[in-house]
């Protein structure tokens, strides 16, 4: 059948849900009839020449890859993360963090039936019994809170009250503690060189808010592999964010419907875009950035309908997953867009190649379908030469080339501020001094060196071998599923970040390393489990 196929799943559990919601009906009967259409179509394909003669090419294509050498190197679990874990100054690292917990801890449990008299530390307890609940409202209110009511202090604030809380919990739960082993080496080399940007920065002024928004994530994704177990709290966290990706994909979906976001003449060219509407934002600061974070967090929302166990739950998350969907194409990103596509098609690479031939055809077919402004706005990729908003980057491009020449080695330092500083005494090719260079791999590059780039690129790398290497090997369907989707969501905004600097806006910043903390959560927790087997 092919409401089997998990692409195609949550439509028609929609459709199933409508259909029984009018039985008898005129409603009823037409989503019957859609279903029956659709069976009809599944069962031709499947008994078709062309379904045959694909289903052969995909296999060869799968034979030829897992027997290829890039396919091994994938599958080899690499020595430096062993080197690094018996390493002195990851104990050293790992000091730090422990002794004051561990001093607190030896005294609470020396007087363990005293502290149990007090009733605040009881109601603490019992508010720090979830603690991935915590740290995932408080994403959740990050995200619903609207721009002009944000500031990035907050996030800051919280960051260090989250970090105060986790500090209580490794010292009155046992099984809590900070999981500096869930960090791999790359990613501490990379946190490094940005605290030395910072030290090495021309202007250590402007550049101490950027140090601290970059700390401040840092600090999240400590918090959220120290407290991400298992399954249930995974699982638990994931949902809150897509609630509130949800609540704001409504209200993205809301601003569209009323009409109430204008056409913004700054973000889109007038002449090839005249007559279209307005790009929604929702509650962050413009369009791209909005799409952004619907681009890391979609995947997320396959990933919760695969491993939900009833119907409802499923129906619901497909539900939610659709309104994050059609909300993306009313942000006009185009960049969003394709970097949508390419995660559609990685996630469906990991789960199941062989509809990939499918996926490709009906998303070609689906374009002429679009919605006018959606068709419209894919036709202006193909008519560059007039495209203000492309013909910018390359002139910002142009402009930044010298300064990283420049600045190649040792980076200018850390933060946008310290970029228009010293761009602007370069020759602009752009009518204003740019505020950074639209692709993320450049700016960072620019702001922190050669080393900044070469060790974020190979975090990057050694994240998804890492998540490939786990996905391959097959042990838990559960987290296999949510390694797809974060594999799905890095290679996704990854390519958007070659168009778009994503990280020019705080919030968005943050949820990268959310996504980045995920993925990093779920291969600790298989890494555990694997050592307690082996030394069983």
């Amino acid at each position: 059948m092919i409401y089997n196929s998990f692409i195609l799943k949550p439509i028609f559990y929609i459709i199933r849900i409508i259909e029984a919601s009018y039985p008898g009906s005129f409603t009823g009967k037409f989503f019957a009839w859609v279903l029956r259409v659709a069976n009809r179509v599944n069962e031709a394909y499947e008994n078709s020449l062309i379904h045959r003669v694909i289903d052969k090419v995909v296999v060869m294509l799968i034979v030829l890859f897992t027997n290829s050498s890039i396919f091994g190197f994938f599958a080899r679990s690499g020595r430096v993360g062993k080197w690094w874990e018996n390493s002195l100054i990851f104990r050293f690292a790992n000091f730090l963090f422990t002794a004051p917990s561990n001093m607190f801890k030896n005294l609470y449990r020396s007087n363990e039936a005293v502290f149990k008299e007090s009733i605040f530390l009881r109601l603490l307890s019992l508010l720090l019994h979830r603690f991935e609940i915590i740290i995932g409202m408080v994403l959740f209110v990050t995200l619903i809170a609207p721009h002009e009511m944000w500031h990035n202090i907050y996030s800051a604030i919280l960051a260090i009250a989250l970090l105060v809380l986790l500090f209580i919990c490794t010292v009155i739960k046992r099984n809590s503690y900070f999981n500096l082993k869930a960090f791999d080496f790359s990613l501490v080399l990379f946190m490094l060189i940005v605290a030395l940007s910072w030290i090495t920065s021309i202007n250590r002024g402007l550049s101490f808010n950027f140090l601290l928004i970059n700390m401040t994530c840092f600090l999240f994704v400590i918090l959220i592999v120290s407290s991400i177990k298992n399954e249930k709290s995974l699982g638990a966290f994931v949902e809150i964010i897509l609630a509130g990706i949800t609540v704001i994909s409504l209200y993205g979906l809301w601003q569209f419907a009323s009409d109430s976001v204008r056409f913004d003449p700054s973000l889109t060219n007038v002449k090839l875009n005249e007559g279209m509407p307005g790009r929604v934002y929702a509650t962050v600061f413009n369009p791209n950035n909005f799409a952004e974070i619907l681009i890391m967090m979609l995947p997320f929302y396959v990933a919760v309908i695969l491993n939900a166990k009833t119907f409802v739950k499923k129906a619901i998350f497909s539900l939610m997953g659709l309104s994050a969907l059609a909300v993306l194409f009313c942000t006009g990103a185009r960049s969003a867009w394709i970097a949508f596509a390419v995660s559609a098609l990685v996630f469906t690479f990991f789960k199941n190649k062989r509809l990939l031939p499918l996926m490709m055809v009906v998303g070609i077919i689906a374009v002429p379908f679009l919605p006018q402004h959606v068709y419209r706005r894919i036709q202006t990729l193909f008519n560059l030469s007039k495209d203000t908003s492309a013909q910018y980057r390359v002139k910002i491009i142009q402009t930044s080339w010298p300064m990283l020449k420049d600045y190649v080695l040792t980076g200018v330092g850390l933060g946008t501020d310290v970029f228009m500083d010293i761009v602007g005494k370069y020759k602009l090719y752009t009518s204003k001094v740019p505020v950074h260079t639209h692709v993320l791999y450049m700016q960072i590059w620019i702001e922190m060196g050669i080393m900044g780039i070469l060790s974020f690129v190979w975090f990057l790398f050694r994240t998804v071998k890492s998540s490939v290497t786990s996905v391959l090997e097959k042990s838990n369907v559960y987290f296999t599923n949510v390694l797809i989707a974060g594999i799905s969501s890095l290679l996704g905004i990854l390519t958007m970040a070659a168009v778009e600097y994503i990280w020019y806006y705080p919030r968005v910043m943050l949820f990268f390393w959310v996504d980045v903390a995920i993925v990093l959560s779920v291969l600790s927790i298989i890494r555990i489990r694997k050592n307690k087997l082996t030394e069983n």
